[in-house]
């Protein structure tokens, strides 16, 4: 038998006012997995999030947690590590206080709190800003404070709020291997994002949504392989019109440099490659799995992920 889920959500709604942000939405996130809630801005990520954690409640449909549906919140919420969206810490505080005052919130033992907080700012490179008040901090290690206090108590499940949003590089990195590691040592992952490429790297299972509902859900692997098409990438020194004239060619997208062809089915990727060898140089041409942000265009059409819609209430 398959273990419990971590959170399930099951046909829940949500309207605010006159406005329906969620729809008839599920999704089952399974124990030590990483889970991305995917969608476009304003597709209803962080509605959601808030009624996992209790702080909207579904107009219809069922939210479980750990197995329990609203009951003792408190008890569960110190399970829990939180990174909303809207970052922000007292400002006024160290950032030793602001670590410590998070920690206790959570009931973290007091003698565990030094040690795991040197740890931490050592790791992020915050030493030397341990008895500095968070005002006078850059907004990079201001975010990385707030990661350490999402992370310091160990949670069991730590739920994410578009995390990797106005990180650099650097950080991204050191971010996602210490979500690695969480996720590795049993800790349950779910993070929302309309950041796909990002998502595809470290993602177990995906939820993706759209317009408030669930439009694709299930183990990233088992998406690729269902979702599979005839995919080709082309760099092309030709005549770029000259792709959209072949025959058995679905869909040309056009990234500058490269070319993405999908495929009518059953069309032979080699009689492609015989149609334009001689048309122009083809400097590469290969067939890949579909990416997370070609299944997305597949499933809801051409609208980009980071294409606006109503913001989330």
């Amino acid at each position: 038998m398959s273990a419990t889920p971590i959170v399930e959500l099951q046909g829940i709604w949500k309207t605010f006012g006159k406005t329906r942000v969620i729809h008839d939405l599920s999704l089952s996130v399974e124990p030590g997995t990483i889970h991305g809630i995917l969608g476009p801005n304003g597709a209803g990520k962080t509605t959601t999030i808030r009624m996992i954690l209790g702080i909207f409640y579904p107009d219809r449909g069922k939210v479980r947690v750990f197995g329990e549906e609203g009951v003792d919140w408190e008890g569960r919420r110190r399970r829990i590590g939180y990174l909303p969206e809207e970052r922000g810490l007292y400002k006024k505080m160290t950032v030793e206080a602001l670590i410590r005052y998070f920690a206790g919130l959570k009931s973290m033992d007091r003698s565990e709190i030094t040690p795991s907080m040197n740890r931490w700012l050592e790791r992020f490179d915050l030493d030397t800003a341990k008895k500095k008040r968070f005002e006078e901090l850059s907004r990079g290690m201001q975010q990385k404070v707030q990661i350490i206090t999402t992370l310091i108590h160990r949670p069991e499940l730590i739920i994410l709020d578009e995390p990797f949003s106005g990180l650099d590089a650097t950080t991204v990195q050191l971010f996602t291997t210490a979500l690695v590691e969480a996720s590795r040592s049993g800790t349950t992952i779910l993070f929302s994002s309309h950041i796909l490429e990002q998502a595809e790297k470290i993602c177990h299972s995906l939820c993706l949504i759209h317009r408030g509902t669930t439009v694709l859900e299930g183990k990233m692997e088992e998406i690729k392989r269902r979702e599979s098409t005839n995919l080709i990438e082309i760099e092309f020194g030709g005549d770029r019109n000259l792709l959209h004239q072949l025959p058995g060619v679905q869909e040309v997208r056009d990234w500058g440099r490269v070319a993405t062809l999908l495929l009518d089915p059953g069309t032979d990727p080699q009689s492609i490659l015989e149609a334009i060898i001689h048309q122009g140089r083809v400097h590469r041409f290969g067939i890949r799995e579909p990416s997370l942000n070609d299944i997305f265009l597949s499933t809801v059409g051409a609208e980009s992920p980071s294409d606006p819609e109503p913001e989330d209430a």
